[in-house]
């Protein structure tokens, strides 16, 4: 399971539903995209180290941007862009979710739900 921002957000929010489905402990993912983007969102550095230190405990495997996902990002971005208003950073993490045959858990489902062949989920 590939999880999006917007999961993160609502855990450091105290949101007791994305705090269930974290102690579920199955084989989370991230794109860096949504680290970078969660990160950006923290006033503080020590927000910044809590949430490092969560997604270390919780053993979060980071996926990095690479070739294949830019190349697929820049696909969707351009099919979709226009059509479905997908963002750069959005075009890359459903890529992501792509090349790694993964489900993407997102809240945003309306972002991502026109990308055909990508696997969503709304986990709560």
């Amino acid at each position: 399971m590939l999880v999006d921002t917007s999961i993160f957000i609502d855990f450091f929010r105290g949101n007791g539903k994305a705090k269930n489905f974290f102690e579920k402990k199955r084989n989370y993912s991230t794109s860096v995209l949504c680290v970078m983007e969660v990160i950006a969102g923290f006033p503080k550095l020590s927000d910044r180290e809590k949430f490092e230190d969560f997604l270390t405990k919780a053993g979060i495997k980071f996926y990095y941007v690479n070739d294949l996902i830019s190349k697929r990002g820049f696909e969707l971005f351009k099919v979709y862009h226009l059509k479905a208003g997908i963002s750069i950073p959005d075009a890359l993490i459903a890529a992501t979710a792509m090349i790694y045959r993964d489900v993407l858990v997102t809240l945003n489902i309306k972002h991502f739900r026109s990308i055909k062949d990508l696997s969503l989920m709304k986990p709560y």
